[in-house]
């Protein structure tokens, strides 16, 4: 029996199997900033504003503000509005918070980035991130997220924005994603509180669970100066990101592909 056509046949399998086990061993051990740029995003609020007067946030449809020390409704108020930006910029929210802060919501939100209209499932999403900076130092922006039309849950991870700014032409020159600040997803019950505002303030309340739910509906962020006044915050390219795959699972899968590889060789 001639059995050199079946070894070049597995030859063939073999060399086939090992170039794809080395492409994904590749990308296993590429850099972090490789591996970010295929993050896909699920949703996107620009802020654009081109009416070419400033507007408060009341402008989006969807979107309120109100005090987090008594629940007050400022959506008009002029401290948190959409400011027309440099010219690579055709909007961003302004804010100029208290101590006690500022909440701003948008609520019936859904994918409008890779596939329109859809919800945004819960298991899906990896991160999310915004381009932020303030004008001093100690402000900060902490992630909202409503869950299925219902309660809303605020992140137990505050972000102070590394970048700060002296004018117009600061943030132009900054650009992202040196200014980028981006809150890992999770849905670890330390990861979230339930967020309630009342007229006597916030109100948070430990999750005795991991966070459940289908979809995010609702977006937003408490904004604080931290004590510093005239601390101005200016935030642009909200964004719910889709979650990428670990570097371990491409791993693995790398080497099952050399395994098989090695296994069909010795046959």
């Amino acid at each position: 029996m001639n059995t050199k056509p079946i070894r070049r046949s597995l030859s063939s399998i073999t060399t086939a199997f090992a170039l794809a086990a080395l492409a994904l061993a590749a990308l296993a051990v590429g850099p972090d900033t490789a591996r970010a740029a295929t993050a896909t995003a699920l949703y996107k609020q620009p802020f654009d504003n081109t009416s070419g007067s400033e507007k408060s946030i009341s402008y989006l449809a969807g979107w309120t503000t109100q005090k987090a020390a008594d629940a007050t409704e400022v959506t008009a108020d002029n401290r948190i509005q959409i400011a027309n930006g440099p010219s690579s910029t055709p909007g961003v929210v302004y804010i100029y918070p208290t101590s006690a802060g500022y909440v701003s919501r948008g609520t019936g939100i859904t994918n409008n980035q890779d596939n329109p209209g859809t919800s945004i499932s819960l298991a899906t999403v990896g991160a999310i991130s915004a381009d932020i900076v303030q004008a001093k130092t100690k402000g900060s922006i902490t992630f909202l997220i409503q869950i299925d039309n219902a309660d809303w849950f605020i992140s137990t991870t505050p972000i102070t924005p590394s970048h700060t700014f002296g004018n117009w032409a600061a943030w132009s020159d900054a650009g992202s994603p040196d200014i980028k600040e981006s809150l890992t997803f999770s849905t670890a019950q330390t990861a979230w509180q339930k967020f309630e505002l009342t007229s006597s303030g916030i109100v948070t309340t430990a999750l005795s669970a991991n966070l459940t739910g289908t979809a995010i509906t609702g977006i937003g962020w408490l904004a604080k100066s931290g004590g510093e006044t005239y601390n101005y915050i200016r935030m642009d390219n909200l964004a719910i990101e889709a979650a990428v795959p670990e570097p371990a699972t491409t791993a693995a899968l790398a080497g099952a592909l050399i395994l098989l590889a090695t296994v069909l060789k010795k046959k």
